[in-house]
């Protein structure tokens, strides 16, 4: 599976009627994304349910559907060093 771009994958999100990338979905969920791109399809999130703690998501963009689904749990991480460690072990899988 190659890098993609944000530009990329909400281009092919919205293609079947999605918007899981839009600023308004984005807004909502507060969400800000912490990583520049997808690695083989895999992205950290991070949000906060209006408390202002930050916590942090891993995503997986999927080429076949286009689909972003989330990796664990929502907001399971407490540090972004926490997912990082963890999207580390899960690319060892897919590389």
């Amino acid at each position: 599976m190659a890098t993609l771009t944000f530009a990329e994958m909400k281009k092919l999100n919205e293609s079947i009627g999605q918007d899981w990338f839009s600023e308004g979905a984005a807004e909502f969920f507060n969400t800000e994304y912490e990583t520049r791109h997808a690695s083989e399809g895999f992205f950290i999130t991070s949000e906060h349910n209006g408390d202002g703690i930050r916590r942090f998501s891993i995503r997986s963009f999927d080429l076949k559907t286009y689909k972003v689904k989330t990796i664990g749990r929502f907001m399971e991480f407490e540090t972004l060093k926490d997912a990082r460690k963890r999207l580390n072990k899960i690319l060892r899988i897919y590389r």
